[in-house]
């Protein structure tokens, strides 16, 4: 429970091992009024050299680059914050009744406020990462399907920009096979594609080593490659976890069955085996 003298509110998963500066770093900027709220982000560091876990990383990655100009900014609760006055006007409590994702109900009450979600881009949080490819498709799953009831714009983006470079790729694939005209072309365009792979590979292991220093930027070797040399696989695994996404609106989580209804309407099915009535 909130104290009479608590100004801030700052939440974390209880894994995450932020350093000693995390704290100050997503408290500094709410200082000013225009900003409602702070976000970092995980970035999903593998434990093992399993294919999965590698998998799992460079898919986050994906995401975490993303972040950065306000309007296009999202929480998530494992390393966010706010002002007590904020949480209290954008009645985050309210918003939080009966949903499943806080941090997609924290974006919503917060641009509500018309202040500014502010990505600390110091506050992203190495997290540990140990896969199987069950787990990394039932994790993929979950997520897209909370992101595709809570904000289907951004689910329908993800959708169609993994497919549609899958399409160009296969059809500049099959051009070069069958020697189809103007083929040569499509090769010259698979090559540009892969220099902008490879350069958005060393653009992620910058701020890898920026954030978190060269130790962990050895441990996602891994991940790094497969973007530098495998960017077709991730998109491939990218594209099937969010058509399986498209389909029901059940999860398990943490032992749990949930029904996801609605952003705020969700329904316990079942826990640890047991069933609901």
């Amino acid at each position: 429970a909130l104290e009479d003298g608590d100004e801030v509110v700052v939440f974390a998963d209880a894994d995450a091992v932020p350093d000693g500066r995390w704290l100050g770093r997503m408290v500094w900027p709410l200082r000013k009024r225009s900003i409602g709220a702070t976000t970092g982000y995980r970035w999903l560091v593998p434990t093992d050299g399993a294919l999965a876990s590698c998998l799992a990383s460079a898919l986050n990655a994906q995401v975490s680059t993303l972040l950065g100009p306000d309007r296009r900014n999202h929480a998530w609760g494992g390393s966010m914050g706010v002002a007590r006055q904020t949480l209290e006007e954008a009645d985050l409590v309210g918003h939080w009744r009966g949903a499943l994702s806080d941090d997609y109900q924290f974006t919503r009450a917060i641009r509500g406020t018309g202040r500014r979600l502010y990505f600390v881009m110091r506050c992203l949080i190495a997290s540990p990462a140990s896969f199987t490819w069950r787990r990394l498709l039932e994790f993929g799953r979950r997520q897209y399907l909370i992101t595709r009831v809570h904000a289907p714009g951004i689910w329908w983006i993800g959708l169609v920009g993994t497919s549609l470079y899958l399409g160009a790729l296969g059809s500049v694939v099959g051009a070069a096979a069958w020697q189809c005209a103007g083929w040569g072309w499509g090769l010259v365009a698979l090559g540009l594609v892969d220099v902008a792979d490879h350069l958005r590979a060393r653009r992620r292991e910058a701020v890898v080593r920026e954030v978190f220093g060269r130790a962990t930027a050895r441990r996602l070797d891994g991940a790094l490659r497969l973007e530098r040399h495998a960017t077709p696989l991730v998109m491939a695994v990218h594209w099937l976890i969010m058509v399986s996404s498209a389909f029901g609106r059940t999860i398990r989580w943490a032992g749990v069955t949930y029904r996801l209804r609605g952003r705020q309407r969700v329904a316990v099915l079942g826990r640890e085996g047991r069933r609901s009535r």
